[in-house]
């Protein structure tokens, strides 16, 4: 070989080294939470999986104990790059840029809104198809602990076991319930939602554990006891008073054990409803999608009792 063709193959080989043959995707967040961290990696995870581009692994607090860490891709070069905007196809976005060369996407974080859109007048315009069962095959491989963890609880087999997710945002976040009506419900929401679950289940027997960061968890626990006394539920709490970050991954998963969820449209636990099955799910909505009313119009309940078969989607007006 003659010097001008190794010269020649060393560009090549350089030009290939540095500029990768496929796209990928890039998340940025948006300084929140474990729950806003995690729905902005599974946004990108859906771009990732409708285009076929890799994931650029960015970390955030917990990431390292989940497998996400090491299925996804660290670094690489790429020829250009591009912003994702909430207003774009990604699938026709993402031919028309990468048709020009290897191209990493960013895409940033933007509040969920595919899950129960049916009711919404605002459509979300980034569509997620939550109940695709490859996809969700693909999340839960992902959104898995690297190592075995400590359930918070593990709810009993001979009952039917209801997760409530109560954020009342503690002494730090009193004003939570105003701010953010739907984010944080106040208790009544869950009350009036556990009670049209307890007949919608016919009156089955149930064991309803609360999972809270408020101050005062055996308050709430009385009170729940107390507008149910006579009905075939079992209600259980945390004793110890719970910070926001205390037990963040044994408190995701432990809620995956459960038959049901009964939640807010906090992230934390939206983002448990998108990745676990759960039989019954029950999530306030607006009917315009904004968070900042004072009133939640609806709520949807979803249920999926028959894994066979898609879910079901109820819209009832508050």
């Amino acid at each position: 070989m003659n010097l001008r063709c190794r010269w020649v193959s060393l560009f090549v080989l350089f030009f290939c080294f540095v500029y990768s043959d496929e796209s990928a995707v890039a998340y940025h967040f948006s300084s929140g939470r474990f729950g806003d961290n995690l729905l902005t990696y599974l946004h990108a995870k859906w771009f990732s999986y409708k285009t076929g581009s890799h994931v650029l692994y960015q970390r955030f607090p917990y990431s390292d104990m989940l497998k996400l860490s090491e299925i996804e891709k660290v670094g690489g070069e790429y020829s250009q790059s591009a912003w994702l905007c909430e207003t774009d196809d990604p699938v026709s976005f993402f031919k028309k840029v990468s048709s020009t060369g290897s191209t990493v996407f960013h895409i940033k974080y933007f509040p969920e809104l595919s899950w129960g859109g049916e009711c919404l007048n605002i459509k979300p315009k980034f569509h997620i198809n939550w109940d695709d069962p490859e996809f969700n095959k693909l999340i839960r491989s992902s959104i898995t602990p690297k190592e075995k963890l400590n359930y918070s609880i593990v709810p009993p087999k001979d009952k039917v076991s209801v997760a409530i997710h109560f954020r009342s945002g503690g002494a730090k976040e009193r004003d939570l319930h105003q701010k953010w009506p739907l984010k944080a419900p106040r208790l009544e929401f869950y009350i009036k939602q556990l009670k049209n679950l307890y007949s919608f289940l016919e009156e089955s027997s149930l064991y309803v554990y609360i999972f809270t960061d408020s101050d005062y968890p055996e308050d709430i626990k009385a009170t729940f006891k107390k507008m149910f006394k006579g009905d075939k539920i079992h209600f259980d709490i945390s004793r110890k008073i719970r910070k926001w970050n205390d037990h963040v991954l044994e408190d995701f998963f432990s809620m995956s054990q459960f038959n049901c969820l009964i939640h807010a449209r906090s992230n934390y636990s939206v983002c448990a409803g998108l990745i676990f099955d759960f039989d019954v799910e029950i999530c306030p909505i607006s009917d315009v999608g904004q968070e900042g009313i004072e009133k939640i119009d609806h709520v949807v309940m979803r249920t999926h009792f028959d894994k066979s078969i898609k879910p079901e989607y109820q819209y009832v007006s508050m």
